[in-house]
């Protein structure tokens, strides 16, 4: 049902000219990590890497750090 749901959000992107879906999830949700980028995105260089995996750092905003992916649409779903 997820990949459905991302597939209909990339189908309406992309018909207003969008051509990147960005998103991000924490460190510690290793499933999401992996269902992202089973779904074409890619993680997003950092500020700094954490077990090899590049993070960035929230600060201010909240103290933790995330994981930010972007899928190109044009290779979604290839």
């Amino acid at each position: 049902m997820g990949r459905q749901l991302y597939e209909t959000y990339f189908n309406e992107v992309n018909k207003q000219g969008l051509e990147i879906v960005r998103c991000i999830t924490s460190p510690i949700h290793i499933s999401s990590i992996a269902y992202y980028t089973r779904m074409g995105f890619v993680i997003e260089k950092g500020d700094k890497r954490v077990e090899g995996i590049e993070i960035h750092s929230i600060g201010s905003i909240q103290p933790s750090d995330n994981r930010r992916f972007l899928c190109m649409l044009e290779s979604a779903w290839e």
